[in-house]
């Protein structure tokens, strides 16, 4: 069975955060963009936190994670990104914007294939750098559905101007998720619209030439 999956638009940069709640009311929270309050969480259906993931280490992404640690949840997430958390922190004082209490060292490793499960929710990390060293995409296992963090939008993808990041791995990992997964996936990004692998590879033009790099 499907988790129920919330979305919520969080933050200053407008991030994409989910909250998966699984059968038991137990849930997970991917790339909190601030503190998710628990009247929001509970208006999700979450009884209780037990994991909060990242897609990579940007605070845009993490800015949420200590307080949901606070409500006991464990933290997941590569642990190669800090550097490219301290950037991000360094980056949003030039753009004015107050960064909050950035998280500490991962409770859960994100390592290429690791599992999390959340009561009948089940999600196999895959390391998709590009973007930054340790960006990972989560698959829900069965459930046709992946959260692309900033590697995959509709329309786009991430950016690859900043130290660590390297557009020839964002088109190598792109090419890796068309490998991994079927057309009609839901792609669940970290920011924007949800798409599918099936639009991207017709409309998308980085997508495209991912693609056709691997032929």
């Amino acid at each position: 069975m499907k988790p129920r999956i919330v979305r919520l638009v969080t933050g200053p940069l407008e991030t994409n955060t989910y909250i998966l709640v699984s059968g038991s009311g137990d849930c997970m929270v991917i790339d909190p963009g601030e503190c998710i309050p628990e009247e929001r969480l509970r208006e999700a259906g979450c009884q209780r936190v037990e994991v909060v993931a990242a897609t990579h280490m940007h605070i845009d992404h993490v800015a949420g994670v200590e307080c949901l640690r606070r409500l006991g949840a464990a933290y997941a997430a590569n642990a190669s990104d800090r550097p490219a958390l301290e950037y991000s922190l360094r980056l949003a004082r030039i753009w004015g914007i107050e960064p909050p209490e950035p998280p500490g060292e991962p409770d859960i490793p994100l390592h290429d294939q690791a599992r999390i499960r959340v009561g009948d929710v089940l999600l196999e990390a895959v390391h998709t750098p590009g973007h930054t060293p340790g960006h990972t995409a989560l698959v829900l296992v069965g459930g046709s559905t992946v959260f692309t963090g900033d590697l995959l939008f509709a329309g786009s993808v991430g950016r690859t101007d900043f130290p660590g990041s390297s557009y020839s791995q964002l088109l190598q990992s792109l090419r890796r998720l068309y490998t991994l997964l079927p057309p009609d996936t839901l792609v669940l990004p970290g920011h924007g619209p949800e798409t599918t692998l099936a639009r991207e590879k017709q409309a998308n033009p980085f997508v495209q030439e991912a693609l056709a790099h691997h032929s």
